[in-house]
This record gives structure tokens, sequence and C-alpha cells, in this order.
């Protein structure tokens, strides 16, 4: 089926669902005037982006906008700090682990002690207290 066909096929049922007996027009004629109707049709069917839109519309709605508090802008202050911080001091440092040296900066050789340090903290965290035993002493 063309596509000249198509488009004469949804003009007859935009017509119909109107309740219109117009005439069907020649391919020639519908191809050189699109109309409102057809593309009306098509645009019922949204998009991915239009569906991740309306989805994720109602949850960014909850949050609003941030508020100026003295704890925001302590915050932001501290990040400003951190980010000057880290790049003035973008020099290489060199990494001897078991051996192997490695040239990396020291905002990078940074983070990587931080992150090892963070699963280290949750590792542990995730270790359950023992309960106490009947006598009220920790059991091991």
């Amino acid at each position: 089926m063309a596509d000249d066909d198509f488009d004469i096929e949804l003009e007859q049922a935009a017509s119909e669902a109107k309740g219109d007996a117009a005439p069907a027009k020649p391919a020639a004629e519908a191809a050189a005037e699109p109309s409102a109707e057809a593309h009306a049709m098509s645009a019922k069917k949204p998009g991915a982006v239009e569906k991740a839109k309306e989805k994720l519309g109602d949850r960014v709605a909850k949050f609003g906008r941030p508020q100026l508090t003295v704890k925001n802008a302590l915050a932001g202050l501290v990040v400003v700090l951190a980010v000057a911080l880290l790049a003035e001091n973008w020099s290489a440092v060199r990494v001897n682990f078991f051996g192997a040296y490695v040239d990396v900066p020291k905002p990078v050789a940074f983070l990587v002690d931080v992150l090892i340090g963070a699963l280290i903290m949750w590792y542990v965290g995730l270790r359950k207290p023992a309960a106490p035993a009947e006598g009220g002493e920790v059991a091991e």
C-alpha cells in the first residue's frame, strides 16, 4: 500500500468519525494537501520522551524549589571550597601498591580513598550487633 493510499484512508476514517460523508479526494490532491485530521491521529501516540515526561513529571514536581537556608548555604560553600581545592591541587602523585606504580592526579587518588573508606564503612554497617544473652551480656 502506498503512502498516498494510507493518507486517503486516514482522511476517510477521520471524516467518518465526525459523521461527514465527504467523498474521498484523489491521491494527487491528498498528497499535495495534508489534512489536520491525519496529523491529529498520528499525534495521539506519544513517543518514548513524552511517556517519560508523563511518568517523571509528578515525581519531579514533588521536589519543588530548594530553599535558601543556613544549612543549604553552608553546604554550597563547602562544595565550592572542595571544587577549588581539587582544581588547585591537580598535580600528579605516584601511588605504590604492592610494587605497582601509578601516577594519578591527587583528586583522583583522594576520590579512590574516599570510595574505599565508604565501602568499608558500608560493610561494617551491614553487620548486625549480636543479640544480648539472657544475663544481659552480649553473646560472642
